[in-house]
């Protein structure tokens, strides 16, 4: 995906189920992702709707936290940063599952 469809996508509100965003533009990388957060998550719900996680998480916690039911939104956003977790090989099978469920996530 260009630069100019994610725009385009936050510009018309129409959010994806998965995104991964790479590269040194870290200031992108967090602009986007608040952007996202902001417009899929009224600022009272995002504390029930939003997980964020750090480096050494496993596919369990992932899992686990996009299973969870929305409460009062839409949807839900699981953020997962500086992990490793996507970068093997072996998880190949695993990303191919995150990318069919109904959610959004942020690498």
């Amino acid at each position: 995906m260009s630069m100019n469809e994610l725009k385009k996508q936050l510009k018309e509100r129409n959010i994806g189920k998965l995104y991964f965003f790479t590269g040194p533009e870290q200031f992108l990388v967090k602009y986007y992702i608040n952007e996202i957060i902001r417009i899929l998550l009224p600022e009272n719900v995002r504390s029930f709707n939003c997980n964020v996680f750090e480096e050494k998480v496993t596919f369990k916690q992932i899992e686990d936290a996009v299973s969870v039911f929305p409460a009062f939104s839409d949807r839900r956003v699981v953020v997962v940063k500086e992990s490793s977790l996507f970068k093997t090989g072996e998880s190949q099978q695993r990303y191919d599952d995150f990318s069919a469920l109904s959610l959004t996530i942020y690498a």
